[in-house]
């Protein structure tokens, strides 16, 4: 069986190597990534005081690096579609709470989860105004560097999100609950190729703003001195990612 496996692979790659050169000027619209990056978030709400007395805690993120898997399709030359999805463990806390009557001020954490980030987003490369524009893995285009400006709407939802007992302490948290958030962003990517090959590197840097849903809502017992709040996942991003073209 492996015999058979490694053969049908020397197979594939002699058609390929035999069709690249009965096609010599065929680019290669597909591609597939591996990618690895992470956030800051923006615009999660404190969590305030009910009689508005000092010490209130402010929701803060603190993300594990995110990893995703993605696959484009150059829909014409300099315009690509790339659909993604990646996941980040995570965990968020508050700062500025009492540990008790007179006692100072501490950090705690609240929870820890992890969201799912589905993104769709097109890439325009100015390249596409030229007038023989070409696609990006082509024999017809010599330089290996490609701009993009990034329109990106996305889908994210979190999960396995529950309350630490510090939070249910010094908190009154009582549960967190969570939601699909939509959100839509506007970034820039720069792809080198590497050689004359179907391998490429990438960045891309990516800023997002909440369009509806609440990823997560933190609920309080009535008894707590604090209201709850929610929390959104917008901001600033950044992604690496290794893709090959084919």
């Amino acid at each position: 069986m492996r015999c058979l496996g490694l053969a049908l692979v020397v197979l594939a790659l002699s058609l390929g190597s035999a069709a690249d050169a009965a096609e010599p000027d065929r680019p290669k619209r597909w591609s597939v990534s591996l990618r690895a990056g992470g956030f800051d978030e923006q615009g999660s709400a404190g969590m305030l005081r009910r009689d508005g007395a000092p010490g209130n805690p402010v929701l803060g993120w603190k993300g594990s690096p995110q990893v995703g898997a993605a696959v484009a399709f150059d829909v014409r030359p300099g315009v690509t579609l790339d659909l993604s999805a990646a996941r980040l463990d995570f965990e968020f806390g508050s700062d500025l709470v009492p540990a008790g009557p007179g006692s100072e001020l501490v950090s705690t954490k609240i929870a820890t989860g992890h969201l799912e980030d589905f993104r769709l987003a097109i890439w325009l490369d100015p390249a596409m105004l030229e007038e023989r524009a070409t696609y990006y893995v082509s024999p017809r285009r010599a330089p290996r560097g490609r701009f993009a400006l990034v329109v990106v709407v996305a889908v994210t939802k979190a999960g396995d999100v529950e309350p630490t007992d510090e939070a249910r302490g010094l908190l009154g948290v009582e549960r967190l609950e969570t939601d699909r958030q939509t959100s839509a962003g506007l970034g820039a990517r720069l792809d080198y190729r590497l050689g004359r090959s179907a391998w490429s590197i990438g960045a891309e840097l990516d800023w997002t703003w909440r369009l509806g849903g609440e990823l997560v809502t933190v609920e309080t017992s009535p008894a707590s001195p604090y209201g709850g709040s929610a929390l959104a996942h917008e901001g600033p991003g950044f992604m690496a990612d290794l893709s090959w073209h084919f």
